[in-house]
């Protein structure tokens, strides 16, 4: 399927849909950004080389609705899959949905709303909807280092960037296989870009634990991880010190410890999760509440431990 001329005129946003061979879940993240009530939307699906090829039904859907289809000629990654997006995306502002996840139908028109506001100073904008007001005290505007030093992590499909902001970086390292979404935050914050909080629900994430994807692969993610830290040592170290790039090691092993640890619990496997507790640093009892919050969060808002060896002042 070729490059479609049908086009969004001066499109407001631009969402970029990234799939490898996953076509029945792709057309589902696609259709509920068709169904957004925010008008003036740009749809870029790339393609990174999936071994089946787009199904002819779907491939009439995404001309019909004007959206733009790109085909990577070998797997490159999600990274680079990004990158194309950007590359040709025409939308003011840029986000994304993962093949496997949705946008509830006005998530565009939330994710704006922030970076709309007359009095505004925002270039990102991110949907939190487990943190409360107290999290912020009251603020609904933080620099990105802020958010970083309190544990904030990048939420699954709900996040949004003045286009020009990421490409003023380079977008995404295309070296960096696990961790993508961190990538780009990681060179984003030496600029210390402003970013508008939503605290509300913008999308459904898959959170099958038996899908097959590189999050789910635990020797993979594991290794991936361990080697994108390598690659993020001197972006960080740069703006927040050594002490901290430590405090950022040792939160993703404990998040990806949990996240194992609660994949086994969700599939029943009763032995495994048993063996995953007693490898963790933490009581029983202690993993049975993060579980059971981040049972209730899902994929939508992880969160590291605070950084605490300096003060930080939110002030409303």
């Amino acid at each position: 399927m070729s490059r479609q001329p049908l086009r969004i005129a001066a499109p407001t946003l631009t969402v970029a849909i990234t799939t490898y061979n996953r076509w029945a879940k792709c057309e589902r993240a696609f259709d509920s950004i068709l169904g957004q009530t925010e008008s003036r939307i740009e749809i870029l699906l790339v393609d990174d080389c999936s071994p089946l090829l787009i199904p002819p039904r779907f491939a009439k859907k995404i001309t019909d609705a004007g959206a733009q289809y790109y085909r990577h000629t070998v797997n490159r990654g999600l990274a680079a899959a990004r990158n194309t997006a950007i590359k040709n995306a025409e939308g003011r502002f840029f986000s994304f949905c993962d093949d496997d996840d949705l946008w509830l139908a006005d998530a565009a028109t939330k994710l704006l709303t922030p970076l709309r506001a007359a009095d505004s100073t925002a270039t990102i904008a991110i949907a939190l909807p487990s943190a409360g007001e107290s999290c912020f005290k009251g603020r609904r505007e933080l620099s990105l280092r802020e958010l970083m030093l309190l544990g904030v992590t990048p939420p699954v499909a709900a996040q949004l960037y003045k286009t020009e902001l990421i490409r003023e970086v380079g977008g995404y390292d295309e070296s960096v296989r696990s961790g993508v979404d961190h990538d780009l935050w990681i060179s984003l914050v030496s600029n210390n870009p402003c970013v508008g909080i939503v605290l509300e629900n913008c999308s459904s994430v898959d959170d099958d634990p038996f899908a097959e994807r590189i999050t789910t692969a635990e020797a993979s993610r594991r290794a991936e991880i361990k080697r994108s830290l390598s690659i993020w040592r001197g972006k960080i170290e740069t703006v927040f010190g050594a002490d901290f790039y430590q405090h950022f090691c040792k939160s993703y092993e404990e998040y990806l410890n949990l996240t194992f640890l609660i994949q086994a619990m969700k599939r029943g496997s009763v032995g495994e999760a048993f063996a995953k507790a007693l490898e963790q640093p933490r009581t029983i009892w202690q993993l049975f509440l993060l579980a059971r919050r981040r049972f209730a969060m899902g994929r939508v808002c992880s969160t590291f431990k605070p950084f605490t060896s300096e003060r930080i002042e939110l002030r409303p």
